[in-house]
């Protein structure tokens, strides 16, 4: 059924605009009609792709004011009426009107969802489904806002650890290009003018200063050249996924990013499985909540296998996302018919590792940084003054 975006007038002469589902402008002129308004103009929205994603943090606060709204008794309708006034979330009142115009027609919340894909990911439709199957859907909120409150605060470790880096390399980089610009051409003039021969240190500046444009743009261009490959490399599934492979053995960072995908899928596992979805249907939505594609593999092959019959503990053992402990305390909840308890305490120890990998991470960019700076700049100043310790046999 198309959705139309419409303008319409009250009886008292206010114009009212939003968003309705119906099959043609005439059936929306009824249904206004019924509502007390008057259609003045509506057109087909063509999809819902140009609403684009709203941040987490959005769709965060989002979830806590419906499960709130739910829990006091108001209807999912009455809810999402309420919720889809979003001063300041252009994005999301988009979607949520969207939303809310099919589940007035009687749609399912986790359909309606579906028509805004680009706000509501599958995890998120997925969850929303299994607690409208079950009847528990603000217990299902709550357990989705735990899941999202983490990856927020997950993704503000990791930002408030990149700014002191990126920042020491910006002015790292505007250090070096104010030397070879404005300081060391004066060097240069100045040796130039002694006419004897220089400390090779001293040599290589110079060919640098020479040269600066031309390598400077050379750089650009080979980092340039590097994201374009990489883009095109990845925009195919087999190249995604080697890459993401392959990001996995650096030290330290690709613990971290198997550390984030394995608290991920375990909490997705967790929260899915004791609230009523199936093993595959869990493996299933938690493979698409995690962004490594190697690892989002793992758990469609992982998935292929529960089907085939086997226990969740043995499908996880290829791959490397989950330690032996956690697949022996995952294989225990198996056998003793606790699979829900035993993946929430592995999603509890994931987070524990994962912050951990994380505190190692930062721990270890700062001081990395600040010794490539010491390198540059102090190598840098170090060959511009080398000729001047031998300034008497360069005289002679």
């Amino acid at each position: 059924m198309p959705l139309f975006s419409y303008k319409a007038l009250t009886l008292t002469g206010e114009t009212a605009d939003g968003m309705e589902t119906a099959d043609s402008i005439e059936q929306l002129r009824e249904i206004l009609s019924s509502r007390d308004l008057i259609l003045k103009s509506g057109r087909v929205n063509r999809g819902t792709s140009s609403i684009g994603r709203p941040p987490l943090k959005h769709i965060a606060n989002f979830n806590r004011e419906l499960t709130v709204l739910l829990r006091a008794g108001i209807s999912i309708p009455e809810s999402l009426s309420l919720l889809s006034v979003r001063p300041g979330q252009p994005k999301l009142e988009k979607a949520l009107q969207v939303v809310a115009a099919d589940v007035k027609r009687g749609g399912s919340l986790s359909d309606a969802m579906g028509k805004a894909p680009s706000a509501f990911d599958a995890p998120y439709r997925a969850l929303v489904a299994t607690g409208e199957q079950s009847g528990a859907l603000p217990v299902c909120l709550e357990r989705y806002q735990d899941y999202v409150d983490l990856k927020l605060k997950v993704g503000g470790q990791v930002s408030k650890a990149m700014v002191y880096p990126i920042v020491l390399l910006i002015v790292l980089s505007g250090v070096l290009t104010f030397l070879f610009v404005e300081v060391i051409p004066n060097f240069v003039s100045m040796y130039a003018e002694l006419g004897s021969s220089l400390p090779a240190p001293t040599q290589v500046l110079i060919a640098v200063e020479a040269n600066f444009p031309l390598i400077a743009s050379s750089v650009m261009a080979i980092l340039g050249s590097i994201f374009f490959l990489d883009r095109l490399w990845t925009s195919k599934p087999e190249g995604a996924i080697a890459r993401d492979k392959a990001l996995l053995a650096i030290p330290v960072f690709g613990h971290f990013r198997r550390a984030s995908a394995a608290a991920a899928t375990a909490r997705m596992l967790s929260i899915l499985i004791s609230s009523g979805a199936t093993v595959p249907r869990a493996l299933y939505v938690a493979g698409s909540s995690v962004s490594d594609r190697y690892f989002s593999q793992v758990l469609a092959d992982a998935n292929r296998a529960v089907k085939d019959g086997n226990p969740l503990a043995k499908a996880l053992t290829e791959g490397g996302l989950f330690r032996p402990t956690a697949l022996k305390m995952i294989q225990a909840g198996e056998v003793s018919g606790s699979l829900d308890k035993m993946l929430t305490a592995v999603a509890g120890q994931q987070e524990e590792e994962l912050a951990t990998s994380l505190s190692r991470l930062t721990s270890m960019m700062e001081p990395a940084v600040l010794l490539l700076a010491g390198v540059l700049v102090g190598g840098v100043v170090i060959a511009m003054y080398l000729p001047i310790f031998t300034l008497t046999d360069l005289i002679k």
